[in-house]
């Protein structure tokens, strides 16, 4: 499914759009589409999937024809400013994209995958992509659902806590068990530990294969 975002005054061609979305069904049609169908994962699933665990910052964003495995298609690309780095090399800065099509104020996109905007704060788990950006290198999301999650400010249910903490709101799968998920609220700091134990844990059970 296809879904077309409109936003702004500005008019644009009618063909670019219709050329853009064109484009952009060739990316649901394609093997490399149809193999991605979410998979509710574990959160060690997650964690050790990914190359990369980090809260971003999203910085920009644009359209452009990138390789795929089966041939060149169009990707959002996000620019993102590292916030903090839960696993992976450092970097001040990283890119990741999604599939989809940008022509001025309108957007084409899979619904399966999400849409941000500039200032979005996320926790992303990414894997590297085939492809790189300038001098450092180019990521896929894990899960179009679950490798790019909002960070949320919760405030503390205690009457006497007046904190706030900054949570993760996190759809995960069921281990061992039906494909399905229930939503679950995730400290950053608990995420963080998480990660940790299941990185440790995927490095022990290869050390003893």
């Amino acid at each position: 499914m296809i879904e077309i975002y409109y936003g702004g005054n500005s008019r644009r061609s009618g063909v670019n759009i219709l050329l853009a979305i064109l484009a952009f069904m060739a990316v649901l049609v394609s093997p490399a589409s149809l193999l991605s169908a979410e998979k509710h994962l574990t959160l060690s699933e997650l964690a050790v999937q990914s190359d990369l665990i980090a809260r971003v910052r999203v910085i920009s964003m644009e359209t452009r024809l990138m390789r795929a495995s089966a041939g060149e298609f169009p990707f959002i690309i996000y620019k993102a400013e590292v916030i903090e780095m839960i696993h992976g090399q450092k970097s001040s800065e990283l890119f990741f994209r999604v599939p989809g099509v940008i022509t001025g104020n309108t957007v084409a996109i899979g619904s399966d995958q999400p849409l941000f905007k500039d200032g979005s704060d996320l926790v992303v788990f990414l894997r590297r992509a085939d492809a790189s950006e300038g001098e450092g290198p180019m990521y896929d999301l894990v899960s179009p659902g679950q490798g790019a999650i909002p960070v949320l400010a919760v405030p503390s249910s205690k009457k006497a806590d007046a904190a706030v903490r900054e949570m993760v709101p996190i759809k995960l799968g069921v281990p061992s068990g039906p494909d399905n998920a229930s939503r679950v609220m995730i400290g950053l700091e608990d995420l963080a530990a998480h990660v940790t134990a299941a990185k440790a844990n995927q490095a022990a059970r290869e050390a003893g294969q």
